[in-house]
């Protein structure tokens, strides 16, 4: 039977080998057709999978023939030797019966029965005992335990007289018989239990001997399936992601291209436009003013974020002449808005570092007869990094013309202290993460707390962007900021809804939240 199930293994295994060699060459065979990209990866997949589940039925039939051989030597073979040595226990039974039955004829009925239910449960237990070992050698002791077992009934049988008296003994030649078939089932006993013995171990050696063949095969099929995961892996690189990649980047070069030829005809056709959003005054509880924002609706494309194509701009050097469209622009539309109103305009390091930026600055406030302490320009950090020095210059001169300067995006750059001591800003818009986050985190709110406090020291207004709630209002109105900025006020809107605006926020905004209110 052990030959069996080592065969059965085999034929297991070979099938399942010849399966994961099947998979490979259908996928070796889908690799080299062409197909879509979709269907290739699908492919790869499938083949990595293939593979998976080869090696892990491989691994499940290893270790369960290695378990059927561990368990045929400490379950078969430890309960055949028992079954053995029982046999061994029933023939004692039997002699000792043979006995009293010479020494009292009267109970010899009863012996004999004993003796009867003994041979029986001798040739159980002998035939359990071949069945258990599994082998051809212990199944022939067994057959001859069972037959000298059988021939010692009958002579003890043979040696009484049907009367029972027990007078008349068998022969010289019976007793000798008796004794030899004694000594036979007894032999055949040991021989029955050592050959038990000795193929259990045979069993544990070849289960340890499988063990260590499916180990070294299941470390062999691990290599093939790493080596083969980086073929597929090389060839998805070479004949799948190479090419996208180079697709993607290819796309992503020619939609820039199309951004960049689109953007130049913008300009020449001035598709841009400007959107305001309101800053109010906290203190004065008022607009005091609007930024401005630049907007660009493409005929196709529909609204194109800034992030977009501010920064195609700047690469192709288109950052300044827009830089100078949106001064002249708002300048215009904000000179027909009341004089109390400031307006702020982005500007970016390219437009500062050009030697013409003041003289830009100064045309269009001509232009416009916009006053000039109406005119608020928003520089970032970055602006100040690099040539500082005549940056810094340009903005004293911009102020000494009186505009105002903020530093946009406090909090979120370097926050270096010592911008703050070489030029001395206007305003600092503390960035809208602090804002948001000022209910919500103990860290935000300390930082808001720390901005405002530091521009208390220096007389520089605070204004704060992104307030959208009303618990994020009343948190930056208690820690001191001047100014807010948001969705809260009002979005940003076109230069045609300015008036309403204003007048929706002009009693101020805790009215505009009442009236709402009452109107809902």
């Amino acid at each position: 039977m052990s030959l069996l199930v080592v065969g059965r293994f085999a034929n297991q295994s070979k099938v399942v080998l010849e399966a994961f060699q099947s998979v490979t060459a259908c996928f070796s065979r889908f690799v080299s057709a062409r197909g879509s990209i979709r269907i290739a990866i699908l492919c790869f997949c499938l083949a990595m999978s293939a593979i998976a589940v080869s090696l892990g039925g491989y691994s499940v039939l290893g270790i369960r023939h290695a378990g059927d051989l561990v368990a045929r030597t400490f379950d078969e073979s430890l309960m055949s030797i028992n079954y053995a040595r029982a046999a061994g226990a029933d023939f004692a039974a039997m002699r000792v019966a043979s006995s009293h039955v010479t020494r009292q004829p009267s109970a010899r009925p009863r012996l004999d029965d004993e003796i009867d239910k003994l041979a029986k449960t001798l040739s159980e237990d002998v035939t359990i005992a071949a069945e258990r070992s599994q082998s051809a050698r212990a199944a022939k002791a067994a057959a001859k335990v069972k037959e000298a077992a059988n021939a010692w009934v009958a002579i003890h049988r043979r040696r009484f007289q049907a009367d029972g008296t027990g007078n008349n003994e068998a022969s010289a030649r019976e007793i000798d018989d008796v004794d030899q078939l004694s000594n036979v089932v007894n032999q055949q006993i040991e021989l029955l239990v050592n050959y038990t013995a000795g193929d259990g171990f045979l069993f544990r050696q070849r289960a340890l001997a499988a063990i260590k063949r499916d180990l070294q095969l299941n470390v062999v099929a691990l290599t093939v399936a790493l080596l083969l995961s980086g073929l597929f892996s090389w060839l998805l690189a070479r004949r799948i992601i190479g090419p996208v990649a180079i697709a993607s980047k290819a796309a992503s070069l020619q939609s820039r291209r199309a951004l960049e030829l689109d953007l130049r005809e913008a300009m020449d056709k001035d598709e841009f436009t400007l959107f305001y959003q309101p800053i109010y005054d906290l203190r004065m509880d008022r607009i005091s003013g609007f930024e401005a924002l630049l907007r660009w609706p493409h005929p196709k494309r529909g609204l194109v974020p800034p992030d977009q194509f501010i920064p195609i701009a700047e690469d192709i050097g288109l950052i300044t002449p827009l830089g100078e469209w949106v001064l002249n622009r708002a300048c215009e539309q904000a000179a027909g808005w009341p004089s109390e109103l400031k307006i702020a305009v982005n500007v970016s390091a390219t437009q500062i570092r050009d030697p013409r930026f003041a003289e830009v600055i100064a045309n269009a406030l001509d232009a416009s007869t916009l006053a000039p302490h109406r005119l608020e320009l928003e520089i970032t950090e970055s602006v100040l990094l690099g040539n500082s020095a005549e940056t810094v210059a340009t903005l004293h001169k911009l102020k000494a013309q009186g505009l105002s300067i903020a530093l946009d995006d406090f909090g979120t750059g370097y926050s270096s202290l010592s911008y703050l001591r070489s030029f001395p800003f206007d305003k600092l818009k503390i960035d809208q993460s602090f804002v948001r986050d000022a209910t919500a985190t103990n860290g935000s709110k300390l930082i808001v707390r720390a901005i405002t406090s530091l521009g208390r020291s220096l007389g520089i207004t605070i204004t704060a962007e992104g307030v959208e709630t009303i618990e994020q209002l009343d948190q930056i109105r208690a820690e001191g900021c001047n100014e807010a900025q948001g969705f809260l006020f009002s979005r940003p809107v076109p230069a045609t809804e300015i008036a309403s605006t204003i007048l929706n926020l002009r009693g101020g905004l805790a009215r505009r939240h009442l009236s709402g209110a009452m109107t809902g």
